[in-house]
């Protein structure tokens, strides 16, 4: 399965560089990672909507700590509960914070 880390253009050279480690994965993909993938990684994973202020404040260190702790035994992930709503109940993530 190919996940991609969020990128960015770097302008000196125009090449694609990851301006963090965070993957933007789907419930399938998250589903398969967690189900088929490599047992010796741990997957540090924020369930979000794009859609709601609070939960873009809340996230603002993600990438940093992304940067920061990724390696080969953790990585991050985010699933954006707008695009996917059903994954709320799939995983048991209470949208409302309750």
């Amino acid at each position: 399965m190919e996940v991609k880390a969020c990128s960015t253009i770097n302008d000196k050279n125009n090449q694609l560089v990851p301006h963090n480690n965070v993957i933007k994965l789907t419930p399938l993909q998250l589903e398969a990672l967690l189900t088929e993938g490599n047992t010796s990684i741990f997957w540090l994973v924020e369930f979000r909507a794009s859609f709601s202020s609070g939960c873009r404040r809340a996230s603002r260190c993600f990438p940093e700590l992304s940067i920061t702790y990724s390696n080969k035994n953790l990585s991050f992930g985010i699933v954006d509960l707008g695009l996917f709503p059903n994954a709320a109940e799939k995983f048991e993530i209470s949208p409302g914070g309750e």
